[in-house]
């Protein structure tokens, strides 16, 4: 399935031409520094990884296809440490269930067919749940510490894993303090040291790592905004979008949806009673989710997690209510979680093998914004600008090489040629009226048949700067 769903083509998105940006500006200039702001507290490692493509491979083209075929063996090294980490834990057969759902996930088989990070860092944290899990040699710690370092590189999340690994690792001194005889005093001082270095780990990750301040400082700065309307906005989105969707592959009904989102959830933190770590990593991946922002990628690299407590509930269920009816409802219901994600999954393969593709990738979502970039490409000079304001502006820098931004805010913005895209959304054109600019004639049209309007490519007419010096100069 996941070969039939490998063709190569890159899947424009967002934050996946944002990181391709950074890899040609990394593979050219030697730094992320874009006036798009893009790099702005963006992990170095994937971006590096990208530029490395571009160098070895030629092209920009044949490293995208190289960085999806990476993203592939990434899935398959993922699948093989979740069934390692499973069978460490639990048993052999509980681990072929989970390894199956997990290679049959439509979310999971759609994060390898992108250029994101996001399949890659999941296969390095089934590593480490695995390396966890090993009762072999002490050394088993230093592989977790190598691999903790590469995931940093990739994603600012990783701090999640160390929290959640002191954290866990505290609740099981405490355990053994209170089991421990009256008296003996060894485990104190290993607990209070144990907490002093978790408390440094924590620091250093908030000094040291740039995108690890930045995630906090959007967060906190959106809590302090929006107060409890973000925190009922994200909680809301979670439950009732990204969490079942990340999980069964489909969107579920607003109904069915929370059930499904509060259930799976429960299921993956209950895994404390399996293996503590597990369990208090579920929760601190999720807490962000109800704080801030999430999709159902984000819970692609907890997703054997939370499969593996929804399997264990059927089978509880099972175990409670004996009986002919109740084996046959724990089979209905894996079968249509299978089922659920093979619509997923049939929905990605004909939209990868397609044609064209670029029209029947979401809907053309895409195709306006690529015929406005390549008409940039050729017809612009190298430097010019291009006011974007929709979501497609990281797509249009990368196909038009052109820096797309969303509002001129400072004077270096304001050089060379510039254009704008129509439609342009409220902030933009009171910005354009209060500088005293207009848009010129039409240069270029294409049809966006998504949301049954145009895209208007327009050269931005600004005013001849007077010769007199004025009071400020």
């Amino acid at each position: 399935l996941h070969l039939l769903a490998f063709t190569g083509r890159w899947r424009p998105g967002g934050d996946s031409a944002a990181f391709l940006v950074l890899g040609r500006r990394l593979h050219e200039h030697g730094d992320l520094v874009t006036m798009t702001g893009y790099g702005d507290g963006v992990m170095p490692g994937y971006p590096w990884l990208l530029s490395q493509l571009i160098a070895i491979t030629g092209s920009e083209e044949s490293a995208i296809t190289a960085a999806i075929g990476l993203n592939l063996a990434a899935t398959l090294a993922w699948l093989t440490f979740v069934f390692l980490a499973v069978r460490a834990v639990v048993d052999r057969p509980t681990a072929v269930w989970v390894t199956l759902l997990c290679g049959v996930s439509a979310r999971a088989m759609e994060a390898g067919a992108d250029v994101l990070p996001g399949m890659v860092f999941a296969a390095l944290l089934a590593a480490v749940l695995w390396a966890e899990a090993w009762r072999v040699g002490w050394w088993r710690w230093a592989i977790v510490a190598v691999l903790l370092v590469v995931m940093v590189a990739l994603r600012s999340v990783t701090a999640l894993v160390v929290g959640a690994a002191w954290l866990a690792w505290g609740i099981g001194m405490v355990r053994a303090r209170v089991e421990q005889p009256p008296g003996d005093r060894s485990l104190a001082s290993t607990a209070q040291r144990s907490v002093w270095a978790g408390l440094f780990v924590v620091f250093a990750f908030l000094f040291f790592v740039p995108g690890v301040r930045r995630d906090l400082e959007v967060l906190f700065t959106g809590l302090l905004s929006d107060g409890p309307g973000r925190v009922l906005g994200a909680t809301r989105e979670a439950l009732v979008w990204a969490v079942p969707e990340g999980v069964i592959g489909i969107d579920p009904s607003v109904y069915v949806g929370p059930v499904l989102g509060v259930l799976f959830i429960g299921a993956g933190v209950a895994l404390t009673r399996v293996r503590l770590f597990w369990g208090v990593l579920v929760l601190a991946f999720v807490l962000p989710w109800f704080l801030f922002l999430s999709t159902p990628r984000y819970v692609v690299p907890v997703l054997p997690l939370l499969l593996l407590g929804v399997w264990r509930l059927l089978v509880l269920m099972e175990r409670r209510w004996p009986g002919a009816r109740s084996g046959w409802a724990v089979l209905a219901a894996a079968g249509l979680l299978l089922a659920a994600n093979g619509v997923g999954v049939g929905r990605l393969i004909v939209e990868q093998r397609g044609e064209p593709f670029l029209e029947r990738y979401r809907d053309g979502k895409y195709a306006a914004a690529m015929e406005v970039s390549h008409w940039l490409r050729d017809n612009s000079l190298p430097g010019s600008r291009v006011l974007v304001t929709l979501d497609e502006r990281p797509s249009v820098s990368w196909w038009s090489r052109r820096d797309a931004l969303p509002l001129i805010s400072t004077p270096a913005m304001n050089a060379g040629v510039l254009y704008a895209v129509e439609p342009l959304d409220k902030a933009a054109r009171a910005a354009m009226t209060e500088l005293g600019w207009s848009l010129g004639p039409a240069l270029f049209e294409a049809d966006d048949p998504r949301r049954g309007d145009t895209w208007t490519l327009h050269e931005v007419m600004r005013p001849t700067p007077s010769a007199e010096p004025t009071v400020g100069e």
